[in-house]
């Protein structure tokens, strides 16, 4: 995975980043939220590619380059207005 996410964000032009996303399940009082087709509900939270990841969590890497300056007050979001 390593290699992979490396490879990924040196594509992106100078003062532009990848942005990884980590899948996170809702929960309300403890229970899975989902949705009325039974999916579970989740958040997507942006991180840099430095980011820790651990075993067993869902990460994904957007399709997108994300202009650095871009981001308020130094946030990491994975919003198109910072693309």
């Amino acid at each position: 995975m390593h290699n992979f996410l490396e490879f990924i964000t040196n594509l992106a032009p100078n003062g532009e980043t990848a942005l990884i996303v980590r899948q996170k399940p809702q929960l309300k009082d403890g229970e899975l939220q989902l949705h009325a087709d039974g999916a579970i509900k989740c958040t997507w939270p942006a991180y840099l590619p430095s980011q820790k990841m651990r075993a067993g969590e869902a990460w994904y890497i957007n399709t997108a380059s994300f202009i650095i300056d871009r981001f308020e007050e130094g946030r990491v979001s994975a919003s198109a207005a910072n693309c």
